[in-house]
């Protein structure tokens, strides 16, 4: 919501919002009158001389949002419509499908609640809610929501798919494919369940069922489509693991070439972006001279680097609560920047950075459990480190580093849902991504010195004792033999590491490129040409 102003500036903007058709500010301008003065008869007069309009436009830009995996901003044009239209049973729909994909779990209940209070077995929101729970970490509570779905609808299809994530999540991957098989059994055609299975199952035949399935399904939607794109990624998994790996790797590259054409990189706004951070944070940030207990960690890195096996390893000690990868951090800072931008002096100030903590503080405790210390593993985390440095004393940033072949080999194999990854899809993006992140770390080295600790993945899997004691001195810690078992970690892995990292640490994954190394060396010699390798 906009700062607080004085109402009549807040209803000059919002003409002006209305006359450019921002509804979304708009919107939030006269709400924000009528939630401070609701018998302002100017604000509501305005809303409801808008409120056709502009309903229609905002469905009308959030399910092209929603057409190209834009959940953020889907999710704010609905937040608007949802305002303007609380009873539109679709428009609720539509906006807690945003909330979930957009890692709002909390949003996501506030609006199922009232329609399960007033309907207790509605199926869908069940199913929502078991999601919503699912992100929150409440695995039993979620998996009770489903089962409830699932004794009186036993061929329902969304709660095969979300009782299955929760139960891979927990480890338990043998009824996790059970559940996944059986909602395919329901929709053969389901690209989801494809996509899981092709990484959930260690085999496949060339003549697998699921397999000729995935072909049909790509018959049916075009093997041009987005949806398109994930199953050719699913084909790529599943005859790669067949033996098959020419055609497995023809798949692989149409997959990729589909989403570089839907999800084109905006490197540019990319490294104005990262200038823009830096100049924020020009000199080294003070050290307090007091010792300050850690109460936060923050993962970072490139994606597949292994974040999750940090986390994992960090998730045995008794004094941490492992909340996977969350936008608190993200969506705070571009908030704060987008404030300072519309300023004329674009410089962050000692108010910026207490009004920047109280935010993400307040965030922390609404997802706290109790523990003392939380783990955040969102790996593009990095692109803010001098933010969370200056805000939060209390916290340590862990940044992990791993051999950079292995790396983009797993970047270009992995297609991430949603946005925020479009840098994967070329091998020319990921040389381009790779350089944006060494430059950024070496301005934050320079700015945060030991407040980062760089965690390199084959230490753990080649000393794993050593490099675990020094992470644990890192971040405040104290060592424990447990850390040696991540596998026995309870936390919840809603990541495409899952099926890894439930099992004890092994060596050679950094070296299983090479059995596409003659495929690869386009994306090798984007690396060299970077010298990056």
């Amino acid at each position: 919501m906009p700062t607080k102003i004085s109402v009549d500036k807040s209803l000059s903007q919002a003409r002006q919002a209305v006359k450019k058709q921002d509804w979304v500010t708009a919107v939030q301008l006269l709400r924000s009158v009528l939630d401070r003065f609701p018998a302002n008869k100017k604000a509501a007069r305005a809303l409801g001389d808008i409120r056709v309009t502009a309903l229609q436009a905002l469905l009308e830009l959030a399910k092209s949002a929603q057409g190209n995996e834009d959940w953020r901003l889907a999710k704010a044009q609905l937040e608007a419509a949802h305002y303007l239209a609380p009873d539109l049973v679709e428009v609720r729909t539509a906006l807690i499908e945003c909330c979930l994909e957009a890692k709002f779990p909390k949003q996501a209940l506030g609006l199922i609640k009232p329609v399960l209070d007033q309907n207790p077995e509605y199926a869908p929101y069940l199913v929502y809610q078991g999601r919503a729970l699912h992100e929150l970490n409440q695995a039993d509570a979620a998996k009770q929501s489903l089962k409830r779905v699932l004794a009186t609808a036993p061929d329902d299809v969304s709660a095969h798919r979300v009782l299955a994530t929760v139960e891979r999540s927990q480890g338990d991957l043998i009824s996790a494919q059970k559940h996944f098989e059986a909602g395919l059994k329901s929709a053969p055609w389901d690209v989801g369940i494809i996509r899981d299975l092709s990484a959930l199952r260690s085999e496949f035949s060339p003549d697998d069922p699921v397999i000729a399935q995935a072909r049909q399904s790509l018959a049916k939607l075009g093997s041009e489509s987005v949806r398109g794109a994930y199953l050719h990624f699913a084909l790529f998994d599943m005859l790669k693991k067949a033996g098959e790996r020419e055609a497995a790797f023809e798949h692989l590259i149409k997959g990729n070439k589909i989403l570089a054409a839907h999800h084109p990189y905006d490197f540019k706004s990319e490294a104005l972006a990262g200038a823009f951070c830096k100049a924020q944070f020009s000199e080294p940030l003070q050290t307090k001279t007091e010792k300050v207990e850690t109460k936060f960690i923050f993962i970072t890195g490139l994606p597949r680097t292994g974040t999750t096996l940090a986390e994992r390893i960090l998730a045995r000690s008794d004094e941490v609560q492992a909340a996977g990868e969350l936008n608190i951090i993200s969506t705070a800072v571009l908030e704060k920047l987008r404030s300072i931008r519309d300023r004329s002096n674009q410089r962050i100030t000692d108010k910026d950075i207490a009004s920047l903590r109280e935010r993400i503080l307040l965030e922390f405790d609404q997802i706290s459990d109790g523990h003392p210390v939380i783990v955040d593993k969102m790996p593009l985390n990095f692109r803010w480190i001098g933010f969370i440095c200056a805000a939060l004393p209390e916290a340590r940033i862990v940044h992990m580093n791993r051999d950079l072949h292995a790396v983009a080999w797993s970047l270009y194999r992995h297609a991430f849902q949603g946005r925020g990854h479009d840098f994967i899809y070329t091998p020319e993006d990921i040389a381009r991504f790779m350089i944006f992140h060494r430059d950024m770390m070496q301005h934050w080295r320079q700015v945060c010195g030991d407040r980062i600790h760089d965690l390199n993945y084959s230490d753990l899997v080649n000393d794993q004792s050593a490099a675990t004691r020094g992470l644990a001195k890192a971040v405040g810690l104290e060592w424990t033999e447990a850390f040696l078992s991540p596998e026995k970690a309870t936390n919840h892995v809603r990541t495409s590491s899952v099926v890894q990292v439930t099992k004890p640490i092994y060596q050679g994954s950094d070296e299983t490129w090479k059995t596409f190394e003659m495929q690869l060396e386009p994306l090798m010699k984007a690396l060299e040409t970077a010298k990056l390798i």
